[in-house]
């Protein structure tokens, strides 16, 4: 991840005007998003038998232990520790073996569902490495009529990681796949189930923050669901680009509410427009 853009951009429509203004960004969950794909790699189970048989058994040692010294004494004065284990590790072993069939499906089920108990859970927050995608502009700016943040990138509020392995709290760029991945589940990453997509989506040049839904700073609900929003700091807005269909109406409400906020003082308005000769965007000061 040391190829992390030192800017990032969104793209809004016009209506998204208050999220400039409140100092809010939305974290959705994958559900929300247009891709039918996102978070739903395919998983064809929890483990194999043998995996599942290794993970019911790993804390079994322990209980075996805790079971002997309540037995009555008098028992235990019949039977040592030793062979009260290999006799209860055999019980286990048995069970497992002859009722597999039975448990397996139970737990694979519950294996397939894990994304959608995933999905009430996390957060995304989509950003992209350009300001000038003419498709970023048509399907996320209102067909260029709404408008683009510049983020800066290096800011410490997009990297809030609490350890090496923490999936959440920092960047991370999209893998786009030919492929959609399919495994059991204890065979997957992290990383599967929220940061690949089909490469129809290359053209996005995603990068995405995941965080818990419940770290939201406030919820708002509307015709799609409930939306979690959270505050950043003013500071790490350098640029606002205006769509090139953007009304007056819309330019003057983001210049008013860049310049009623001291923490917007050095931010740039610039607005899109079609180059002469060629399928470019250009951009130039307002």
């Amino acid at each position: 991840m040391s190829e992390i853009p030192s800017r990032l951009f969104k793209y809004f429509p016009p209506e998204r005007i208050d999220g400039l203004l409140n100092q809010e960004l939305a974290f959705s969950p994958l559900s929300a998003f247009n891709d039918p794909f996102e978070g739903k790699p395919e998983i064809t189970g929890l483990s194999d038998a043998s995996y599942f048989k290794k993970e019911m058994l790993k804390n079994f040692g322990p209980v075996i232990e805790e079971k002997y010294l309540e037995l009555p004494q008098q028992d235990r004065a019949r039977i040592s520790l030793e062979v009260f284990s290999a006799m209860m590790w055999g019980l286990a072993h048995n069970e497992l073996d002859s009722n597999a069939d039975k448990y397996l499906p139970l737990v694979d089920e519950l294996a397939r569902t894990f994304p959608e108990h995933l999905n009430k859970q996390i957060g995304v927050l989509c950003l992209c490495e350009v300001p000038d995608s003419l498709l970023m502009w048509a399907h996320y700016a209102r067909s260029h009529s709404g408008f683009i943040v510049e983020y800066d990138a290096e800011h410490s509020f997009f990297d809030c990681k609490r350890g090496e392995k923490d999936e959440f709290n920092h960047l991370r760029r999209v893998l786009y796949r030919s492929a959609r991945p399919s495994a059991k589940l204890m065979e997957m990453e992290g990383p599967e189930f929220f940061l690949v997509k089909s490469d129809h989506w290359l053209y996005e040049h995603e990068w995405r923050i995941l965080r818990p839904l419940s770290e939201a700073a406030r919820t708002l609900e509307n015709n799609d669901g409930i939306v979690h929003l959270f505050n950043y700091p003013g500071e790490i807005v350098r640029r606002v680009i205006l769509g090139a269909r953007a009304s007056p109406r819309t330019a003057e409400a983001i210049r008013e509410v860049l310049s009623a906020n001291p923490e917007y003082k050095s931010v740039q308005l610039q607005q899109a427009f079609p180059d002469p000769s060629h399928f470019l965007l250009r951009f130039r000061a307002v």
